[in-house]
């Protein structure tokens, strides 16, 4: 949900870098302007967000459906070994993304994992347990709110360790992506 929220919000604000391909439309003309799928075989997955990378690259006009009848599902990972690996997949992609959409996630990912370890400094600054509980008071309203709306249910337990988890991922498979240790594909 978290990956939805930000990909929503930054194609809302007018910087899409990501798409769902069991989502995402595109008018004829234009996706054969951009070459449709030829620019996107540089890996073994990502060829969504990669055409999403080249649709900014032609400044195509990108907009997103948030009608709940739009939607499309598909099954959850059953367990932590096969989510660990997908997230493995999906951010082995960023490393073809614009530098720009790069930077944000970047920025973005590091603040929110700063933010999470706040708690850490409260024996140097007593003042980092209103950054900590500032952020989890927002992403818990967050997630509370928006739930519903993308069709999922998550506890309040739930929503402070799942997001810990998921930025612990993301860079764990981020730096990994340089090592060559990724085992996204068996």
């Amino acid at each position: 949900m978290r990956a939805h929220i930000l990909t929503f919000g930054a194609a809302n604000a007018g910087f899409a870098y990501s798409g769902a391909a069991r989502s995402m439309g595109f008018k004829k003309e234009p996706f054969l302007n951009i070459g449709g799928y030829s620019k996107t075989f540089e890996l073994k997955s990502g060829d969504d967000d990669l055409l999403i990378r080249e649709a900014v690259k032609n400044n195509l006009k990108i907009g997103v459906v948030a009608d709940k009848a739009a939607f499309v599902y598909t099954h959850t990972k059953q367990n932590w070994k096969s989510y660990f690996y997908q997230k493995s997949r999906h951010v082995s992609t960023s490393n073809h993304y614009l530098f720009k959409h790069i930077l944000f996630l970047l920025v973005w990912h590091l603040s929110n994992l700063a933010l999470i370890l706040s708690p850490i400094v409260l024996l140097f600054s007593p003042f980092s347990i209103i950054a900590f509980a500032s952020k989890i008071v927002l992403d818990i309203s967050l997630i509370l709110i928006l739930q519903k709306k993308f069709g999922y249910r998550f506890n309040l337990l739930e929503v402070f360790f799942l997001q810990i988890i998921y930025e612990l991922f993301l860079i764990i498979h981020y730096t990994g992506s340089f090592t060559g240790r990724n085992r996204a594909w068996k």
